[in-house]
């Protein structure tokens, strides 16, 4: 946290001082090199299946970037927009998010790749803008919580041996909650004109 805050470091150099940090833990506790290589080994073999999904997951959405897919996906997801009445389009939206947070995980990738549209079509739709980012910050924060390649939820399901099935059986519920109380905060949102 100092580091971070005093020194501004990045995840590079936090994963430095991370793997020092147990190095050095592993001396103090008593263990040789060699005990302390094979108790990382074996921390790690855990989390080599979430390594490569999200590894996956972010080359998905370098390609779909990269080969401009990506900015005809959310084009046409702008077009559609347009065939709802205007009370239901910030719940639309927020579908729209949803649906691309499913190739760009990361919050300001998303940010970056749906906001200029959002705003411009909050805009022309009498939505203001303010619920637009709204809608995108439940769709982002919605899906951390279910999409495969969302590296902070592999990352836990690895660490905590939970099979990803077994978790959407818990979550898909929750989450269909979640999006039906989003949609009925952004249609309130609307009705205020919330800013």
């Amino acid at each position: 946290m100092y580091g971070c805050v005093t020194w501004e470091w990045g995840m590079v150099e936090t994963a430095v001082c991370l793997f020092w940090m147990a190095f050095i833990g592993g001396f103090v506790y008593g263990y040789n090199p060699s005990k302390i290589a094979s108790i990382f080994i074996k921390g790690a073999k855990g989390m080599t299946p979430t390594a490569l999904i999200v590894g996956l997951g972010a080359t998905v959405a370098l390609i779909l970037s990269s080969a401009k897919v990506l900015d005809t996906v959310v084009y046409g997801l702008g077009n559609m927009l347009s065939l709802f009445p205007n009370f239901l389009k910030p719940p639309v939206m927020l579908l729209m998010n949803v649906v691309v947070n499913g190739f760009v995980t990361p919050g300001t990738g998303q940010a970056a790749v749906v906001m200029p549209v959002m705003a411009p079509l909050a805009d022309v739709a009498g939505i203001t803008r303010q619920t637009a980012v709204l809608a995108y910050k439940f769709g982002d924060g919605f899906c951390n919580y279910v999409v495969p390649h969302a590296s902070s939820l592999m990352g836990f399901l690895g660490a905590t041996g939970i099979a990803y099935d077994k978790w959407m059986k818990f979550m898909g519920k929750l989450f269909g909650l979640w999006m039906l109380l989003g949609s009925a905060i952004l249609i309130v949102a609307y009705v205020i004109q919330y800013t």
